[in-house]
């Protein structure tokens, strides 16, 4: 069932952010800002998933989901940039992360390091790879 309904999730989510809004986004701005516009969005998406009892959200600190669609954002724009006009890495990448995140147990103690791993990890996304000149 869980993987049903990520599909479900994956699918509409990956066909809106990354089929429909980036290419749109990109055409205006550069890619780097491009993923942060897309981060806000994408990030103001799911905060109704914080009132959810039991949603990953509702388990997550703010800070730390901020700094997870930060990155993951980062690494969805590199990776649909480069396989463009392809979705099919963004669909697998969001996938697996989400398959992950609900089947392994986050302890909260863990929290501050991944906070610091997710922007560490996408600054170096954004700025290698995502490119774009400012």
């Amino acid at each position: 069932m869980l993987a049903v309904g990520q599909l479900w999730v994956v699918l509409g989510e990956e066909f809106g952010w990354r089929a429909f809004a980036l290419p749109r986004l990109e055409r205006a701005l550069s890619a780097r800002r491009a993923t942060l516009v897309l981060a806000v969005f994408w990030g103001v998406w799911h905060i109704p998933m914080f009132f959810v009892p039991g949603s990953l959200q509702a388990q997550m600190s703010p800070l730390l989901f901020a700094a997870a669609i930060f990155a993951w954002s980062c690494v969805h724009t590199a990776l649909y940039d480069r396989s463009h006009p392809s979705i099919v890495p963004n669909l697998l990448y969001h996938g697996c992360t989400n398959l992950t995140l609900n089947l392994v147990e986050m302890p909260a103690e863990l929290q501050a390091d991944l906070v610091a791993a997710y922007l560490l990890g996408g600054l170096a996304v954004w700025w290698k790879l995502v490119g774009g000149s400012e």
